[in-house]
């Protein structure tokens, strides 16, 4: 019995004696397992090097174009005299602020934005009415994928500043009105490398966007330049927009 016992702890020792070996052996391993953990993987904290996400202002060219309908009336009996469509076509410069939210784990993008825009317009012939002056405030939806491009939708009011001339012969009428309209558009912003921070610190991002508006019709009843007709205009316009942008 007692050479049983014997045994029996010889054994148990021997068993300590391994797992306490085993148990050191493997320190250094749960260790470098726990560092690893510790830190981000390249996968989680470098999927997005830039984030659009915040406030921003930037600088644009324009190039526009568009079409003025006009429709002119017979003022004494309202009888159609004549209708036209001229194309314009027009060039300037302009501003933009804006903000934008990552809401949903950074899945998707919501901000607003306003332009103002200063552009010469050619704006019709007989009847010209240019919107020098222009402003939107727009609604932006986008998906801001893992790289350094934002693709996005934007929608919202908008207005501008018409400067309304009828030319017939020597006589000549001009006044300005305020017009309001409603546009929609789409574009894309690219982020630039890291490298082109170093100024500020800002991120920057170059973009291009398409917008087109629709404006609301305007009339003028027997204008000096022409008392004889009653004059009826609409105007569409699309602005092709290029600049920079700085988020903050």
């Amino acid at each position: 019995m007692l050479h049983r016992v014997r045994e029996w702890g010889a054994l148990g020792i021997a068993l300590l004696a391994l797992a306490s070996r085993a148990a050191h052996a493997d320190a250094p391993a749960r260790v470098f397992a726990a560092d690893t953990a510790a830190q981000p993987s390249c996968a989680a904290a470098c999927s997005r090097s830039v984030s659009f996400a915040g406030p921003y202002a930037g600088a644009q060219l324009i190039g526009s174009t568009g079409t003025v309908s006009s429709t002119e009336y017979i003022a004494a009996s309202g009888a159609l005299f004549h209708h036209y469509d001229d194309p314009m076509f027009g060039a300037g410069l302009g501003g933009n602020l804006g903000y934008n939210w990552l809401p949903w784990s950074g899945w998707s993008l919501v901000g607003v934005v306003a332009h103002l825009n200063y552009q010469s317009d050619s704006g019709g012939r007989v009847l010209r009415t240019p919107d020098h002056l222009s402003a939107s405030g727009q609604l932006r939806i986008g998906l801001p994928p893992p790289s350094d491009v934002l693709w996005f939708l934007q929608t919202g009011p908008a207005f501008a500043r018409e400067h309304i001339t009828v030319a017939f012969g020597a006589a000549v009428t001009d006044l300005e009105r305020t017009v309001p309209g409603y546009g929609v558009g789409t574009g894309v912003e690219w982020a630039l490398p890291r490298a082109a921070h170093a100024m500020l610190g800002w991120q920057r991002t170059l973009f291009l966007e398409i917008h087109h508006s629709w404006w609301n019709s305007n009339t003028l009843a027997s204008p000096a330049a022409v008392p004889t007709l009653d004059l009826r205009w609409q105007r569409q316009s699309d602005k092709n927009l290029a600049g920079l942008r700085l988020y903050f």
